[in-house]
Parts: C-alpha cells; sequence; structure tokens
C-alpha cells in the first residue's frame, strides 16, 4: 500500500514542476512580448523626433 502513495507524491510534485516550467517559459513570452511593445512604441514615438517631423 505504501509504494503507490509514494509514486503518487512524485508524480504530483513532477506535475507541479511541469506547470511551474510552463509558467515560467510563459513569462518569459509575456516578457518578450512586452519587450516588442515597449521597443516599438518607442520607434512610433522618436522616429518622428529623429527625422525632424
Amino acid at each position: 500500500m505504501e509504494e503507490p502513495e509514494g509514486k503518487g507524491k512524485s508524480k504530483k510534485l513532477n506535475f507541479r514542476q511541469e506547470i511551474l516550467s510552463g509558467v515560467e517559459s510563459l513569462m518569459n513570452k509575456e516578457m518578450e512580448k512586452e519587450k516588442i511593445i515597449v521597443m516599438k512604441r518607442a520607434e512610433m514615438e522618436w522616429i518622428p523626433f529623429g527625422h525632424g517631423g
């Protein structure tokens, strides 16, 4: 009876790690999106000044 319980626990732990790594990669993707948005916004704001309007 003890063995399946241990396996279940390790499975839960792995599942939790998978979720955490998934969340982490998702956050990284969102960060990349934010960076791109910020850079594009900066371009939109700065290019007119750079070209004298």
